[in-house]
């Protein structure tokens, strides 16, 4: 069921979501995080466990991705838009209808996961390793 999958492009995108988490949640928007935090995902625990589960998104945007044939940046990016649309964002607007999150949780965990699947989207789908010629 993995074989096939992108890893180089599966890796590098989890190093540029980590990062784009970073600057997306600890820089933009760390004053209106502060107080939903949990403390607990603020320890090199929480961080690891972020990247897992991180990695475990990324693997089923490549497998999506490799079952569907979608390999190149732009198919990549449309495909990660796609499923951004219709897991994530629904999953999200659920919790707001009816969990009664705020829509400002709504814009900025929506914003970020928008720019995170399209980000895996183009990385995965166009990120290779260059073959060697033989």
């Amino acid at each position: 069921m993995l074989q096939g999958l992108n890893w180089v492009g599966v890796i590098v995108a989890l190093v540029v979501s980590q990062v784009a988490s970073w600057l997306w949640y600890g820089m933009l928007f760390a004053d209106k995080l502060s107080q939903p935090m949990s403390p607990a995902a603020k320890t090199p625990m929480g961080y690891a466990e972020g990247a897992l589960f991180s990695l475990v998104m990324l693997i089923g945007i490549a497998w999506v991705i490799r079952r569907t044939n979608r390999e190149s940046l732009m198919a990549g990016l449309v495909t990660g838009a796609f499923l951004w649309f219709v897991f994530p964002f629904m999953g999200a607007c659920l919790n707001w209808l009816y969990m009664g999150e705020p829509t400002s949780m709504l814009e900025i965990d929506g914003g970020f996961t928008l720019v995170y699947f399209l980000i895996a989207g183009a990385l995965i789908g166009g990120v290779k390793l260059r073959g060697k010629a033989v």
